[in-house]
């Protein structure tokens, strides 16, 4: 469902997929593409603040909002370690 460039392994979204969601409205599909590239910084600071601090419910809630925008653009190289973040968030103790 991603694809990768070649000889990397950075993730790239899968447009197949996010046209699949979207439809064929270039302005749109560039607005979606635009709001990960702009978001996902932040989320990411979010993702180590919260686990550094412990703040369990932060971090459900960032690996929650990492995911559905992850599963939005196709990329799925990086969900499954997302994913055992947010199991874990549930079951980590003061």
């Amino acid at each position: 469902m991603y694809s990768t460039v070649e000889d990397s392994d950075i993730a790239i979204p899968d447009l197949h997929f996010l046209k699949q969601m979207i439809g064929e409205d270039v302005d749109l599909l560039k607005e979606v593409i635009t709001i990960f590239i702009e978001e996902m910084p932040s989320m990411l600071k979010e993702l180590r603040e919260s686990g550094e601090s412990r703040d369990h419910e932060k971090l459900r809630s960032i690996t929650h909002t990492m995911l559905t925008e992850l599963s939005t653009l196709g990329i799925t190289s990086v969900m499954s370690d997302v994913r055992a973040i947010h199991r874990g968030s549930w079951e980590m103790k003061d």
